[in-house]
């Protein structure tokens, strides 16, 4: 299995001694024990691995999620998931979910759901995502009722949150069962 230890340093452009030296901040502000360049090399290389606190340190740093930094995201629940949005976006198409019907009005807030599970996996968390993109729809609604749409809207995906994956889980398992 191969971790993205070196690949999310590469994305902040940094070299080893470079990250070595900024990670070794956090590691000693946090009374941890300072890595070696060769130690992260080792580590880069799936040579040796990190201790499950070095883990928790390395994924704070790069603000992911642990199983996304050692690598150990489920690909093909990923693609379901995707599947699973791509169902929900097509206009005019009612679907059933037990004895409920899943008109338009209700897919937006499925497909955030589903994108909530999608963000996780990436090891991104899900509601400070979802705050950053309705921050920016906010700004970019140029009217008041449409402003205080998206406030009920935001209302709404917050109260369901917490629900998500449970929703999620439920309807991928009656969508893979067709």
């Amino acid at each position: 299995m191969k971790n993205r230890i070196k690949e999310l340093r590469n994305k902040k452009a940094m070299s080893q001694s470079q990250f070595v030296q900024t990670f070794n901040e956090l590691l000693v502000s946090e009374k941890m024990k300072p890595i070696t360049v060769p130690t992260l090399s080792r580590w880069e290389n799936s040579l040796n691995s990190p201790t499950d606190d070095m883990w928790r340190q390395l994924a704070d740093y790069f603000n992911v999620s642990v199983s996304y930094i050692k690598g150990e995201i489920d690909e093909e629940y990923l693609e379901s998931l995707i599947e699973l949005a791509i169902l929900f976006i097509f206009p005019e198409m009612i679907l059933t979910y037990g004895e409920i019907e899943l008109d338009d009005d209700c897919k937006p807030f499925i497909v955030i759901g589903i994108l909530s599970q999608i963000l996780k996996q990436l090891g991104y968390e899900p509601k400070r995502e979802f705050q950053e993109v309705y921050i920016k729809a906010v700004n970019l609604a140029g009217d008041p009722i449409t402003k205080s749409h998206l406030n009920d809207f935001e209302a709404v995906v917050d109260k369901f949150m917490p629900k998500f994956q449970g929703i999620t889980d439920n309807l991928l398992k009656a969508y893979n069962s067709l």
